[in-house]
Formats: C-alpha cells, sequence, structure tokens
C-alpha cells in the first residue's frame, strides 16, 4: 500500500542546502540528494506564508481560493481583515474522505481543527487553543508529552517562562528582548517538540502524512548574514529529518517541500514614499516628527549605522534598551496611523510591510470615496507599470525595473475580483516592501533575510528516480501527484500536474494513467466557524509579532 510522508520546511532554499550537502554537513539531506529527485518549486506572487502553503495544500491558484494575502480588503472600503480560505480542499480532506488516514501538523493555512480521518494539528495562525487539535483530547496528550505543546516561537497563547505580554509587537524587539542566543534556543526549544508530537503520532497506523517546520524561516529572517547560525539550524533540522526517515518504512514515498526561498534583504521599497512622491497618494496632514527627519540625515551620512554597530558590541542589557529609545521616539508614520485624504488619493498599499507590494486603485463605485472613473482604470495601472519599470535609486543612482503585474496576469478564477488590482513581485533588486511614511526616500538599505520565489522540491523513495534534478516545477504540483500515487482521480480545476518525470521510467507510476474527476467547490467559512473580534485580533497579533504587519 502506498504511503507518503510530505515534510514542509518554510523558508528552505536549495542555495544554502546544496552547498552545505555537498561538503558533507548535512548527511540526511546529502543522502536525499544522492538517491531521490530534486528541483527549485515555484512558488505564488506575492511569495508569502499565505497563500503559498493554501496553494501548495488545494493544487490551486489564490484566484479560486480568495486568499491573496495575510489580509483581505473588506470589498466597499479601505479595512484590512484576516484573510481565510473560500474553499476547503487541502488535499489531506480529499485522502480523508476517500478512506485515507491521515497526519496533518502545524500546516500554516489551517486556523482551526476539523473532524478527519486520523490526527490534526493546526498551523501557527490557529484561531483558539480550543480548536488546536483534532481530536480535541489530543491537545492533552501533546501536553503531556511535550511539556506544553508551543505553535511557534512567538506564539501569544502559550505560557512560558519568557513574559510574553510585554514582548513588543515585531520580530526584531522580541529578539532584542530574548537576545540572540536566547531566541534560537526558543525556535528549537519549539522544533524539538514538535518533533515528539509527530514522531509520537507516526508511530499509529496512517497512510498520508504532512508535517511542516517553521525553523528554517525564522532564523532566515534575522541571520541570513550570520551563515554559522543557519548552518547550525540546518543541521539541526537534517538530524529531525533523518529520524522522521528511520519511521517511515521502506515503501514510503517521502516529498520535501517549501513554500518560497530565501535570499537576502538589501533593498527595500518604501511604497507609500513612492506613492506620495508622485501623487498617488494624499495626507491630510504629514506628521512625521523631527526625530525621524534627523535620523535620515545621520543614516544618509552612515554616521547612524556606525554608532548602531558599535552597540551591537555592548551587552544586550544595555544595547537593547538604548535602541528601542530611538525606535520609540524616532517613528515613521505607519499606514494604519495615517491621516489619508481618501478624497484625493487614487493609489493605496494595506498596512503590512514585508515581501507583499500590494497596490489598490481607489475606485468610483466600489471604494467608499472612491475617485477613479471605471474608464480610467486601465490607463491608471499601465501608467503605474510604466512608471515603476524606470526608477531610481538616489543612494546608488541605479534604474530599479521594478516588475509589477495585473491581477488577471498571475491569478484566474472566480475570486480574481478581490485580489489587489496590482501585484509587485520580489526580486534581485528589490526584496522588502515598507508602507510607513516618514523616511523621506523610496529605497533604503535592509538587513537579514527575505522571502524568494523559489523554493525546494525533493521526492525520494520506491519508483523515485535517483540523483536527478529536475525543472519547471510550480506549488500546483504538488496535489496532483499525491493524488496520483495514491491513485485518486484529480479534480479537474487544479492548476498543477502531475509529476511524472519525478517516477522511474518503468515503474508502475511512471505507466500509470491518471483518472480526473469534475471538482466540487466546497465552503469552509460556515456560520458556526465565524470569527470573533477578539479571534481576528490575536491571529493578527501573532503576524504583527513576526513583523508581517
Amino acid at each position: 500500500m502506498s504511503r507518503v510522508l510530505m515534510i514542509g520546511l518554510d523558508g528552505a532554499t536549495w542555495d544554502l542546502i546544496k552547498p552545505w550537502s555537498d561538503e558533507g554537513k548535512l548527511p540526511t539531506f546529502r543522502r536525499l540528494l544522492n538517491e531521490g529527485v530534486h528541483g527549485e518549486l515555484e512558488s505564488t506572487i506575492p511569495c508569502f506564508t499565505i497563500p503559498a502553503w493554501n496553494c501548495l495544500a488545494t493544487g490551486k491558484n489564490p484566484g479560486k481560493l480568495g486568499v491573496f494575502t495575510f489580509l483581505a480588503k473588506e470589498a466597499d472600503g479601505y479595512e484590512f481583515k484576516f484573510s481565510r480560505s473560500e474553499t476547503n480542499e487541502d488535499v489531506w480532506k480529499v485522502l480523508s474522505d476517500n478512506g485515507k488516514k491521515v497526519v496533518v501538523v502545524n500546516a500554516p493555512n489551517i486556523h482551526f481543527a476539523y473532524p478527519i480521518n486520523g490526527a490534526l494539528v493546526a498551523g501557527w495562525l490557529y484561531r483558539g487553543n480550543e480548536e488546536l487539535t483534532y481530536p480535541k483530547a489530543l491537545k492533552m496528550v501533546l501536553d503531556n508529552l511535550t511539556g506544553g505543546y508551543e505553535m511557534d516561537v512567538m506564539d501569544i497563547d502559550m505560557n512560558r517562562e519568557t513574559d510574553v505580554e510585554s514582548i513588543e509587537r515585531n520580530r526584531e524587539k522580541y529578539v532584542t528582548s530574548l537576545g540572540k542566543n536566547g531566541y534560537i534556543k526558543r525556535i528549537f526549544e519549539v522544533t524539538e517538540k514538535r518533533f515528539k508530537a509527530i514522531a509520537h503520532l507516526l508511530k499509529d497506523e496512517w497512510d498520508f502524512a504532512f508535517v511542516v517546520f517553521v525553523a528554517p524561516d525564522r532564523i532566515q529572517h534575522v541571520f541570513w548574514n550570520h551563515k554559522e547560525i543557519l548552518l547550525d539550524g540546518y543541521k539541526k533540522l537534517d538530524h529531525y529529518i533523518g529520524k522522521l526517515l528511520s519511521l517511515a518504512d521502506k515503501g514510503t514515498t517521502v516529498l520535501l517541500v517549501s513554500d518560497h526561498g530565501f535570499g537576502p534583504k538589501r533593498r527595500i521599497f518604501n511604497i507609500n514614499e513612492w506613492l506620495l512622491k508622485e501623487g498617488y497618494l494624499n495626507l491630510k496632514n504629514n506628521n512625521t516628527n523631527g526625530l525621524i527627519r534627523i535620523e535620515r540625515v545621520l543614516r544618509n551620512i552612515k554616521i547612524l549605522s556606525f554608532a548602531e554597530r558599535l552597540l551591537d558590541f555592548l551587552p544586550v542589557k544595555v544595547s537593547g534598551p538604548l535602541k528601542e529609545f530611538w525606535k520609540g521616539k524616532a517613528r515613521p508614520i505607519r499606514v494604519e496611523s495615517m491621516n489619508i485624504d481618501w478624497n484625493r488619493t487614487k493609489v493605496f498599499a494595506p498596512p503590512f510591510r514585508s515581501t507583499s507590494g500590494d497596490l489598490y486603485l481607489n475606485m468610483k463605485g466600489r471604494e467608499r470615496a472612491g475617485i477613479i472613473n471605471p474608464n480610467e482604470y486601465e490607463k491608471t495601472r499601465d501608467e503605474i507599470i510604466s512608471k515603476l519599470r524606470i526608477i531610481k535609486d538616489a543612494a546608488t543612482r541605479e534604474t530599479i525595473s521594478v516588475r509589477t503585474y495585473k491581477r488577471e496576469q498571475i491569478y484566474w478564477g472566480e475570486y480574481v475580483n478581490k485580489a489587489p488590482d496590482l501585484v509587485i513581485a520580489v526580486d534581485n533588486e528589490i526584496q522588502a516592501f515598507d508602507t510607513s511614511v516618514g523616511y523621506g526616500q523610496v529605497f533604503m538599505e535592509g538587513n537579514g533575510g527575505e522571502h524568494r520565489v523559489n523554493g525546494i522540491f525533493l521526492a525520494y523513495g520506491p519508483h523515485i528516480k535517483k540523483g536527478e534534478k529536475i525543472g519547471n516545477l510550480r506549488i500546483y504540483d504538488i496535489v496532483p501527484t499525491v493524488l496520483h500515487i495514491f491513485n485518486l482521480p484529480i479534480p479537474t480545476d487544479i492548476d498543477g500536474k502531475v509529476l511524472r518525470e519525478i517516477f522511474e521510467h518503468d515503474s508502475e507510476l511512471s505507466r500509470r494513467e491518471s483518472s480526473y474527476s469534475i471538482s466540487d467547490n466546497v465552503r469552509c467559512e460556515k456560520k458556526e466557524h465565524a470569527w470573533s473580534e477578539q479571534e481576528e485580533e490575536k491571529v493578527k497579533e501573532r503576524l504583527r509579532k513576526l513583523g508581517y504587519i
């Protein structure tokens, strides 16, 4: 009987894994690369955790799911709520409905546990402790097993020695409060608990298991420029993956996947600064304080960065409060605090800051105070795309060709009208976005790491080719490939393809014809699952602590 163990490594990249594997520093990865088939897995645009995991789990693009980033704009206004998929067609649900026993642990697109043929633990964007696991009693089992199960390094709902409520709302302040070693320790305390939970669940009977480790993403965001820290983190993951392989029998197909890749964050695009400069965005008053203007001058003449490096040599107890004092006083205005003049604003960005460069047009008949006539819609979009294609970085004097897409160019399906009007992609020229104003510059230097569109894919097991690299892999291809392995019909509206090239030429999986079925588009946002304001705010709090909004 076929079994599939799918291991998700949030943000994993071959750019780090392959060189270290070749050097023998990651023996499990080296074995899998030598005895399996691998390639780069193209993610979604934007390459965000949400919608990437949703698309990987369903085989469908965001236009068919109704989820495009962490936050979704209300149809007729300017408010943004936490984004939830409109359908419930995850591959484990399909397998469960077809009698397969499934184990799912920490899939980020699962916000509350629901009945399934097996065991399910929600992801770090979960709604509340009461809906963390199915069966519900599993929560107590995992707590007893791990000494208190935790969902993520910054989980606001778990009790621990660290006073979480006193921690400020973003990743940088959280890391500062713990110190470098403390933060890394916390990441792998959570990872160890996750491994214990997974190992426990895999001891029982199962056909399909999908487990996710978020450690690569959490480490790489902060420590991308510290390769010794990254290597140590991947060594630990290599160890855990090796242990998981020992829990799977020889008939198990193993898939390694990531929702996106990673790379250095060199340049940040201050998107609202550009919109202000070009006249697309207007504020009733720009109350940027004087200290941010002083900071701007000091940063331009390199004094501030030198001072910050000096502070790094001081103990965290000393340097941390000094840095936080300055940042607390010299603070740009965040988009949610801007006094936007909607009667003079044509284009605006949502209130989150990282790899998502979403733009919305302020349309008559759609937004409450819309000013752009529908017949000017295409002209305005084309104008913005054209301007962003030849924009200059004042600091480096480079011409930056910003890649901007119309929503219908990258999404298709019944929910495309919910997507941003324009989406800016990350690449080697721009790696992140900031929606605050007050910097006085369109681009600024970044640090640490940020998402990239190319994640990882690896297949290993019976009937899988050995030692080969393949190309043209998309995040939508995982689900049809899994369903093909289980010889189950593939919904006709899936956007991916069966990855036949991973199978040995003479194998039964290679020769077998795939079957297809008409999809039943199942809605998951039923009345009994309506979110309260408190639940919504809890999830947003996790996103703030990670620096995503």
